[in-house]
């Protein structure tokens, strides 16, 4: 992980480590976990930044992990009875949960197949969101790209197509994939238009809308494969 989570130069970039969207991601997820079936009973959330997510989340225990001391500071707020936080590495431990959290991390981490294979005996089930930062408009107009790259520290850019091979190959069984997009922080006239614009081309062509125009994360629940347990 870069030291800019360590330093704080993170935080300055992102002044509200994105709580601001906590409410709409763990309202997704939970939508996702009714679908499944699943009850989970513990829940980790891995790279929890400032808690808000896993605060939202219904859970007996819920534990964020996050590498930041700053996140950690932030999330502290949000600890509760049955909700607490640990600076630190979650896969130092040798802990197995029900359900692992993985938000907007993948992007993050240096070596996300490696990650994967390494998270994957930790849980039953897992819930991973994924921007998809790689799109025509991407490529035509990079400047978004490299803008996430500067502020957001994101090392690597996904299509679905990529995101979805990239659990394959690190041993995953995907049970359930949908998109999703985070309402505009800025409610300005113009980012109604556009939103409005982009939902509307979504509501009839989903894939080619987020291969064309971006501004879409995938949201996947998976399961370890059990057949590549032994990779």
């Amino acid at each position: 992980m870069s030291d800019a989570y360590q330093t704080g130069a993170y935080a300055q970039a992102n002044p509200d480590w994105h709580e601001a969207d906590a409410p709409h991601k763990a309202a997704v997820l939970a939508e996702v976990i009714h679908a499944l079936g699943w009850s989970p009973r513990t829940v980790v959330d891995v790279g929890c930044g400032a808690g808000g997510v896993l605060a939202s989340f219904v859970g007996d225990a819920r534990e964020g992990w996050d590498p930041s001391p700053e996140a950690i500071r932030r999330a502290e707020r949000h600890r509760g009875e049955h909700l607490s936080f640990v600076c630190g590495d979650f896969l130092a431990t040798s802990r197995h949960v029900d359900l692992v959290l993985c938000i907007d991390v993948l992007e993050h981490v240096p070596d996300d197949v490696g990650f994967l294979v390494a998270l994957r005996g930790r849980a039953d089930h897992f819930l991973f969101r994924i921007p998809l930062d790689l799109s025509a408009l991407d490529v035509v107009r990079p400047r978004r790209m490299l803008e996430a790259r500067r502020s957001l520290l994101h090392r690597h850019v996904y299509t679905r197509e990529l995101a979805l091979d990239l659990l394959e190959r690190a041993g995953y069984r995907v049970d359930h994939v949908r998109y999703d997009r985070v309402p505009p922080s800025q409610d300005t006239l113009r980012q109604r238009a556009v939103d409005a614009m982009r939902r509307t081309s979504f509501a009839w062509w989903p894939d080619l809308t987020a291969r064309a125009l971006g501004g879409w994360s995938l949201v996947v629940a998976a399961t370890p494969d059990q057949s590549t347990s032994n990779r």
